[in-house]
């Protein structure tokens, strides 16, 4: 019976503690919502506070854009963010980078998008370092700061140039590949079937999903060759637009620059 008696105490005593310890709890600042107060804005809490960046594009200029995100509650006007450059550890020149140090946020939605542009370089790394700072609208919270580096980028010849005996010309240079893209981009604007339907979802928007076997090949005893329909259709809506521009502006030829006649 005493044993009874001090057992039911001990569970008193615990459930007296319990209620202190969360009446307590509900008393502490951070868990109360001051509506008066900016709503925060950070930069997505899985990332660390450096992204490399890797560009496969010859346009000189590459874009990109960041996730940001509110700490608060969705509004339902439109508002904005501030960011800035952090000079001292941001090496890539002013003239080489475009951004809006103010940054959208669409009305009653909890997230945004930093965005900039910069002219990659083809030899040297670089560095480009953002801040958010506080505006009228959020205050920075979190992980506010982040850095980008910007890897060099030096393009060459893809292994598929050589593919129906060197079909868009050789030898390959730089420019000649430019032309080459500016031509098959345009087809989606001149085709777009043939754009949405073999281009894009099968050789990617730049070429960069082009794969050995499936794409071209080298059957016994023959030269390197796309596959069907592409070999068709990359004659007919790439090849022959590039063959008619150089046959006019012979000086983006290299030298001893030979291409196959698309029309034959």
């Amino acid at each position: 019976m005493k044993t009874n008696m001090i057992w039911n105490l001990f569970k008193v005593c615990c459930l007296l503690l319990a209620c202190s310890a969360l009446w307590g709890g509900c008393e502490r600042e951070y868990l109360w919502y001051d509506a008066e107060q900016k709503d925060g804005v950070r930069l997505l809490p899985d990332r660390n506070d450096t992204t490399v960046i890797n560009t496969k594009s010859l346009d000189k200029w590459v874009t990109h854009r960041e996730k940001v995100d509110i700490v608060g509650f969705a509004r339902n006007v439109n508002r904005r963010f501030k960011v800035e450059v952090v000079d001292s550890l941001t090496t890539i020149p002013a003239d080489r980078l475009s951004f809006e140090d103010t940054c959208y946020i669409p009305a009653n939605e909890t997230y945004g998008w930093l965005d900039f542009s910069y002219a990659y370089s083809e030899e040297d790394t670089l560095s480009l370092v953002f801040r958010i700072v506080e505006n009228d609208n959020f205050r920075p919270v979190m992980m506010s700061q982040i850095c980008f580096i910007l890897n060099p980028y030096k393009p060459g010849e893809p292994d598929w140039w050589k593919c129906n005996q060197y079909m868009f010309g050789s030898p390959w240079t730089p420019r000649l590949y430019q032309l080459f893209l500016q031509f098959y981009h345009e087809v989606e604007q001149n085709d777009p079937y043939v754009w949405t339907t073999f281009f894009e979802p099968n050789l990617g928007r730049d070429c960069e999903d082009v794969i050995y076997n499936k794409h071209w090949s080298k059957p016994f005893f023959k030269p390197y060759q796309w596959n069907p329909p592409y070999d068709n259709l990359l004659r007919r809506f790439v090849a022959r637009p590039l063959y008619d521009y150089l046959q006019a502006h012979p000086e983006d030829c290299p030298e001893n620059f030979q291409m196959p006649d698309p029309y034959n």
